[in-house]
């Protein structure tokens, strides 16, 4: 599954673009969207992640460009999250969630955003 390539397919008439295989890490959902942006169709994505609105893990590992030492147990964890399980987020030391109770990083230099959503705003005050 990780080496599956994106599979796209459509209708006659291009209203609908289905992704169809490797939807994650292959970028057929991206690349579904992409396209019926682009032909004024219809994206069909139905991963579960994606259908529930939630992020799975191979999506965070690919946004992060980083490797996935066991694709099983990212779905077995994408699963939880699917369910609405609480999966925690584990980070280095120097990289915290949220507030610094004991600021320790007085001078944050940047801030990551997990999010499956295309259209999030962040603004800085």
């Amino acid at each position: 599954k990780d080496t599956d390539p994106a599979i796209i397919i459509s209708d006659e008439d291009g209203r609908f673009v289905i992704s169809l295989l490797s939807g994650h890490l292959g970028g057929a959902n991206e690349l579904a969207t992409f396209i019926a942006e682009n032909i004024d169709g219809v994206p069909i994505i139905s991963t579960a992640s994606d259908v529930s609105g939630s992020i799975a893990v191979d999506t965070i590992a690919m946004k992060l460009k980083a490797h996935l030492k066991d694709l099983e147990s990212a779905k077995d964890v994408t699963a939880l999250i699917v369910n609405g399980e609480v999966v925690e987020l584990r980070l280095p030391k120097n990289v915290f969630l949220g507030e610094d109770k004991d600021k320790k990083y007085k001078n944050v230099s940047g801030i990551m955003v997990v999010s499956n959503r295309l259209d999030m705003k962040v603004t800085q005050i």
